[in-house]
């Protein structure tokens, strides 16, 4: 079943996201200002975000929104973000392990009610 902002939020894209890799750990930035706005959006769209944590062109942009909408706070180090595990390569693209999908899935649907 589809939320009432599915259809908005299957806009996002993993390619969204830029990282930067720092002495503390990778830093997600959301590069498009119409993706960023779901930071702060005052519907209830967890359940919509958690859905599209099953999506390889989603699931990525789906966790950073859910981890920065929910403040909780995370690990991060070289290689992992909150548990997604991200490898930046010298031209800048992020590549994601899609075996993170099914842990990030199981992670958010157990925390969004």
């Amino acid at each position: 079943m589809e939320g009432p902002n599915m259809k908005a939020l299957k806009q996002i894209h993993n390619d969204h996201l830029q990282w930067d890799g720092t002495f503390v750990g990778l830093v997600p930035k959301i590069k498009q200002e119409r993706t960023a706005k779901w930071i702060e959006a005052a519907e209830d769209i967890d359940f919509s975000l958690v859905q599209l944590l099953r999506d390889k062109q989603r699931f990525a942009i789906a966790h950073v929104l859910l981890t920065f909408r929910s403040k909780a706070e995370y690990e991060s180090d070289a290689s992992q973000w909150n548990g997604l595990h991200v490898t930046l390569q010298a031209s800048g693209v992020a590549r994601y392990d899609e075996r993170d999908m099914d842990t990030l899935y199981n992670k958010w649907r157990a925390a969004v009610k």
